[in-house]
């Protein structure tokens, strides 16, 4: 979203190297999500309560 609104405000000198730079920041958004996620699931797994804190 940050990279949107960026290039929005600025002129981009470069468009093809801003859509990998934003494709790339969408990816590693998604690997913390997941990555997240499953951390979150191992945790409840593994305490009988199911907190996660």
């Amino acid at each position: 979203m940050f990279l949107s609104l960026y290039a929005d405000v600025r002129l981009l000198a470069d468009p093809r190297c801003y859509a990998r730079t934003r494709a790339l920041a969408a990816l590693a958004s998604l690997a913390v999500d997941v990555i997240t996620i499953e951390h979150d699931k191992h945790l409840r797994r593994s305490r009988p309560d199911g907190r996660t804190s």
